[in-house]
């Protein structure tokens, strides 16, 4: 077969039959009309049409909306579409008329669009037809070419005088269709020509905007159409098919539409306001009407990679649309729309859908209707899926919105954007998806001859989800162009499956009906489900614990400072702390609150020896929340240090010190009993709760110990690791650290508490403890890695890095790649407490960085499962955002003493076995299979790795007398330094130094705002929802001038105290806190504590003289600025 001849997709012609460019066959008795000067233009102007050599504008005539000039034409066209050397050819005298008008509103959006991204050819539209039979293809060329020629405004091209652009027609131009003969079966090769073609952006500046042209091989002939949007629609080709035949049987015939031109309508004004009253009431307080994810895909030339994929309903899954449609009372048009609208709620994850329905905008005249050119109009139609509860009154709403759209079908929505918007920008009005329903398949119907239409590939797109359905002889075909976003969503299949349940059941509810068939559960369970079921070796987390005691009992165990016990050593002590414990405390449960220490490891492991559940309570904890957790016990045992919870009277206190003192005396051997605790809790972790209360999740030996076992199958760890104990011990991060080294026989290094705040101190305390195995949250790690030095670098042991906690942004890893290089595995874990710690992974790569990835967690542990789901808990595509279900072997027992709670966070879904989680974190799975966190869908979030409800923060605030309304957001414009803000309503006067005082006893410091922003009222949406993009946010530039709601600060006569006010001031960016405050209750970080640090430093003449625990123990500005007075008087005593 030879290769199929290139031709210029929007000048096409053949060797044989060149474009002739002559005499109009009738000019209206214009022919001499010279009313101006002349104005001459080339084939080289770029304003000019390839197929004139020059025009002469001599004048202008008003004519039917035209203006027509008269100019002299060369004729002559180079037949391999090659530019003609104009030096060498004459001008004929015969003058040729060439008319120009003002073109409409749409063309003129159109041509801004295609000028603004002209490499983007989504615009074009075009087919291709195969005709079986002995056809004449000599009349067959000749309809083409009376067609093409008879139809005025398919001839236009588009060029600009004076900064306006103009529509010209040239009645001396001519088209000839080409032929193109072809060897064999052509038909896949010249889909893929054509299909490459259409994809070619078409100049608009140059006739004709259009190419015809038909080929013929061994099986039969083929006619190819490409346009320009800005001379056809699709009505247009329609049209086009519709004159062809009536000129195919009739060559002299007229045609209908032929010298009908686009036209603006005329001005309504009473039509307009009706037309922004209804839109404002659908759209107007929309944000967008698109859909950003999916638009991102565009690339800088505005340009939408996509495909196109063809979905063939076939005569069943017709007939029983057909029957549903009868059933509803509905048109056709309506029923697919609404199912379109559903389909595109599911892919969106959205309630509150718009696509946009292109319309003919030919009903105000009915000759319009054969009218060629680009009228069209899409319009938006909106509905809110949440409001609307079976597929029955969708498609009423439909209807109802459709008659409206009908009656403003030629309104121009950009023009009055600033009504109904507030904006004018062009975001705003254009949907993500459209939708259309044709009635007929668009393909020739000659009698004799089999013509069908054959699919062309286009690999560029208007929107990112288009829906073409044609009703044709076998039943119903959807076209859809898809882009890149949504490819792997496969939506096709979702629309399949959409459909064959409304055709089966058109009056059930929206919230039935399923997304995905059997065959995409099954794929879906393949890609995220669980692998495989591990059973742990052991009854109890210290049997494994005494299993690895066993095997190296003079190893180190745990170290804290100075202090260290082997594994020997340890297990005799725990063994006779749970001898006391058992001795003196009965019941199921015990609290710990204590430092830090190797005491607090021995302690943990002896409540679990001792055969109890831990509950971890922070010593500086604030005591509501200490008495919520209290009042989930009947009476809860408390190992208390000193100093901790001290202002809870009632509470069953165990002092620390007598409960080690009394353990001396006590047997060194294990207690009894440890085979029956496999399935029994140890420990219960209080989580944030959204209602202000804490909840306690509760967790089994058995989903830590597969925990361990399961993460093992791809993260080694073993006896020559160096762990971290870097979290809190009421976080369960800490529980990973804790028993990743004892059941593994690896070393624990307890980090204090003034090292985990200060980086530059961690980082040492790496180096140091040669620690390699590292956890973290993104957010201490990325104030880890600022600290670091190459000193660092070179030093570090470190070999693993976990992260866990909050979203991690792959580019904050770009310092450690810095510093470091591939030297460690850097692994990124989802998890959370109720699915005990852990329940995916991800391993990351440089090349993750270099292409920007989002923040991918992976695949399941091997034992556990996800599935994500809609609001509904619908198992949604891959690609589609929505909420994580979490089953497995790792899934806790709920909330204690919550059974409410615990059944509806812990639920079963139709059809499975399993219990799942419902974790209220947001994902989707990428094209990879990888589970990609998204983040919270509540108003949960992740601070600095801690979980905060903020509507507990917002409970918290509602108590407070003077606030009556109130709304907690994280400001993450620093992504370095995220920001609680308050926006808050008052009912009294309360500035932000009174706000933190009455927040310190109840909530703890990481959940009290740093700033407050008082409103008048909060803005809500229409959905009565605060609206997040109305926020005003603070700015974060910090004015040292006082704040107007900041109490005034006493002067003081000490020079020192306003140096660490200052310092204080310009860490946290404001300066309405008292000298008695403390830093970490003024709403201060770690890291702003880190430039406290640095500022002091500079004050001291030995600055090394000041170390980060300094800072804990002297916690206020007056404390900090007596401790700089002393140190200066020791140095200066040292220097005398």
């Amino acid at each position: 077969m030879r290769t199929i001849p290139r031709r210029s997709p929007h000048f096409s012609r053949d060797s044989d039959s060149p474009i002739i460019a002559g005499r109009p066959e009738s000019d209206n008795g214009l022919r001499n009309a010279r009313l101006g000067p002349v104005h001459s233009t080339s084939r080289r102007d770029e304003r000019a049409c390839p197929a004139r050599s020059s025009v002469a504008i001599v004048g202008a005539v008003s004519r039917g909306g035209y203006a027509v000039h008269h100019a002299p034409t060369h004729l002559q066209v180079d037949c391999n579409g090659a530019p003609p050397d104009f030096s060498t050819h004459h001008l004929e005298e015969d003058p040729v008329t060439v008319r120009r008008r003002s073109i409409t509103s749409a063309q003129r959006k159109l041509h801004t669009q295609q000028i603004l991204f002209p490499e983007d050819p989504a615009f074009n539209v075009g087919f291709l037809l195969r005709i079986q039979g002995d056809i004449d293809i000599d009349r067959l060329r000749a309809a083409l070419d009376n067609v093409a020629r008879g139809a005025e405004p398919l001839n236009e091209y588009f060029v600009e005088y004076d900064g306006v652009v103009h529509a010209e027609y040239d009645p001396g131009l001519r088209y000839r269709t080409p032929l193109t003969e072809l060897d064999g079966d052509a038909a896949e090769v010249l889909r893929a020509e054509i299909s490459d073609r259409l994809d070619t952006p078409i100049p608009m500046d140059r006739w004709p905007l259009y190419s015809a042209e038909v080929f013929r091989d061994e099986v039969g002939v083929y006619l190819a159409i490409i346009a320009s949007h800005m001379i056809a629609d699709v009505s247009t080709f329609y049209n086009i098919i519709a004159d062809l035949m009536l000129v195919y049987g009739s060559p002299e015939a007229a045609l209908p539409g032929g010298s009908l031109f686009p036209a603006d309508p005329v001005p309504d004004p009473a039509r307009e306001r009706a037309a922004v009253e209804f839109f404002g009431s659908t759209v107007g307080r929309l944000e967008t009407l698109s859909v950003s994810e999916w638009e991102a895909a565009r690339d800088r030339d505005g340009t939408l990679t996509g495909e196109h994929r063809t979905l063939e309903l076939g005569s069943q899954l017709s007939a029983d649309i057909d029957g549903a449609v009868e059933a509803l009372g509905v048109r056709k048009f309506s029923f697919f729309l609404a199912v379109h609208l559903l389909v595109l709620g599911c892919l969106s994850a959205k309630q509150v859908v718009t696509t946009g329905v292109p319309l003919s905008n030919r009903r105000r005249d009915r000759r319009m209707i054969k009218a060629y050119g680009y009228h069209v109009n899409t319009l938006p139609l909106t509905v809110d899926l949440s409001g609307i509860d079976t597929f029955e009154n969708l498609c009423l709403e439909v209807e109802r919105q459709m008659g409206r759209l009908i009656e403003f079908e030629d309104f121009d929505l950009a023009e009055h954007a600033g009504e109904i918007f507030g904006s004018a920008e062009a975001g705003r009005t254009r949907p993500s998806s459209s939708f259309t329903f044709y009635k007929q398949r668009m393909s020739l119907s000659l009698p004799g001859y089999q013509i069908d239409p054959i699919p062309l590939s286009r690999t560029k797109s208007m929107f990112p989800f288009m829906a073409n359905v044609e009703e044709n002889d076998a039943g119903y075909t959807y076209h859809l162009q898809i882009g890149t976003a949504l490819a792997h969503s496969h939506p096709e299949q979702v629309l399949r499956t959409v459909l064959s349940h409304m055709g089966a059941r058109p009056g059930a509810k929206l919230a039935e009906v399923p997304w995905l068939d059997a065959t995409a559960l099954a794929e879906a369970g393949e890609r995220t489900g669980i692998l495989e079921r591990i059973e742990p070796g052991f009854p109890s987390l210290t049997a494994q614990f005494e299993h690895q005691v066993a095997r190296t009992p003079d190893a180190v165990a745990v170290g804290y400072e100075e202090s260290h016990y082997t594994y020997a050593e340890l297990d005799r002590r725990v063994n006779q702390v749970a001898h006391a414990i058992l001795d003196t405390v009965g019941g199921d449960y015990v609290g710990v609150s204590m430092e830090r220490s190797v005491d607090l490891v021995t302690v943990l492991l002896a409540v679990l020896k001792a055969g109890k559940a831990y509950v971890p309570i922070d010593p500086a904890a604030p005591p509501e929340r200490v008495r919520s957790i209290l009042e989930r016990f009947e009476s809860l045992p408390v190992i208390a240090s000193r100093g901790a919870l001290t202002d809870m009277p009632s509470m069953r206190r165990l002092d620390l010190r007598r409960v080690l003192q009394d353990a001396t005396t006590r047997a060194a051997t294990s207690p009894a009993g440890d085979e029956n605790r496999h399935r029994r809790p140890a420990y219960v972790i209080f989580t944030s709760g959204s209602t202000g209360t804490p909840k306690g999740v509760t967790v089994t030996h058995a989903n830590v110990l597969r925990l361990f076992a399961s993460a093992g199958r791809s993260i080694e760890f073993g006896a020559t690791d160096t762990w971290a104990l870097f979290h809190s011990y009421a976080f369960d991060f800490a529980v990973w650290e804790m028993f990743g080294a004892l059941l593994s026989g690896g070393r624990l290094m307890i980090v204090p508490e003034w090292t985990r705040r200060s980086p530059a101190d961690f980082a040492r305390f790496l180096a140091e403890e040669r620690v390699t195995v590292l956890n973290q949250t993104p957010t201490a790690f990325r104030q880890l890695t600022q600290a670091m030095t190459d000193e660092h670098a070179r030093s570090f042991a470190v070999r693993l890095i976990i992260f866990g906690g909050e979203m991690l942004r792959f580019e904050s890893l770009d310092r450690w790649y810095e510093l470091c290089g591939d030297k460690a595995e850097l692994v990124n874990m989802y998890g959370i407490t109720e699915t005990t710690v852990h329940v995916t992974h991800y391993q990351i790569s440089t090349e993750d960085l270099k292409a920007g990835r989002p923040s991918v967690i992976g695949k399941p542990l091997s034992d556990l499962g996800v599935v994500v789901v809609d609001a509904e808990l619908r198992p949604v595509p891959a690609g589609v955002a929505g909420e994580m279900l979490i089953y497995g072997d790792g899934v806790g027992l709920g909330y204690l003493g919550r059974a409410d709670l615990t059944a509806e966070r812990f639920v079963r879904l139709p059809g499975s076995p399993h219990i799942h989680y419902r974790s209220g974190d947001l994902a989707k799975v990428d094209e990879n299979g990888d589970l990609v966190y998204l983040g919270r869908i509540d108003q949960q979030v992740q601070l600095r790795g801690v979980r905060i409800e903020l509507g507990e923060i917002e409970a918290a605030m509602l108590h407070l007398d003077g606030v009556r309304e109130c709304a907690v957001r994280v400001d993450r414009r620093d992504p370095d330094e995220p920001e609680l803000v308050a926006f808050l309503v008052q009912s009294r006067e309360l500035d932000d130094a009174q706000l933190r005082r009455a927040l310190r006893d109840r909530l703890p410091a990481a959940m009290r705002p740093t700033r407050f922003v008082r409103l008048n009222a909060l803005p809500l949406t229409v959905n009565g929802k605060v609206a997040e993009a109305q926020l005003p946010w603070p700015d974060r530039e910090y004015d040292h001038s006082p704040q107007a709601a900041a109490p005034a600060v006493e002067p003081s006569a000490s020079d020192t105290l306003a140096i660490v006010r200052t310092a204080w001031s310009t860490a946290l960016e404001r300066d309405d806190f008292g000298d008695d405050d403390a830093f970490f209750d003024a709403g201060g970080t770690s890291i702003q504590l880190v430039r406290v640090l640095e500022a002091l430093r500079s004050a001291c003449e030995r600055p090394e003289s000041l170390e980060m625990v300094d800072l804990f123990e002297f916690t206020t500005p007056r404390q900090q600025a007596e401790l700089l007075d002393r140190i200066r008087t020791r140095t200066a005593t040292l220097v005398a």
